[in-house]
């Protein structure tokens, strides 16, 4: 499914919203990772549906296209930029 931040400054108008989505759990709280085009990849608490929370967006540099999880790490395709390693 797509997810589109909305009330996000400077999220809330991205063409197409996100493009893939990763999640996992942590001490019991419910993460979101997002490949969000040329804005990066973007983390989200959604451990409260009805108010989920931008905990962190980070420029990547080309286009975010996808996020994967594995082993503790988040893997991100950035097209033009090769695959990209977060821990």
């Amino acid at each position: 499914g797509k997810f589109k931040l909305q009330k996000v400054e400077g999220y809330e108008d991205v063409d197409g919203g996100s493009v893939k989505m990763a999640y996992t759990e942590q001490s019991g709280n419910l993460y979101f990772y997002a490949a969000f085009g040329h804005y990066g990849v973007v983390k989200i608490d959604y451990t409260n549906a009805a108010s989920p929370v931008l905990v962190d967006a980070v420029p990547t540099a080309s286009e975010c296209v996808d996020v994967e999880i594995a082993n503790g790490r988040l893997y991100v395709g950035d097209h033009g930029g090769g695959l990209v390693l977060f821990k």
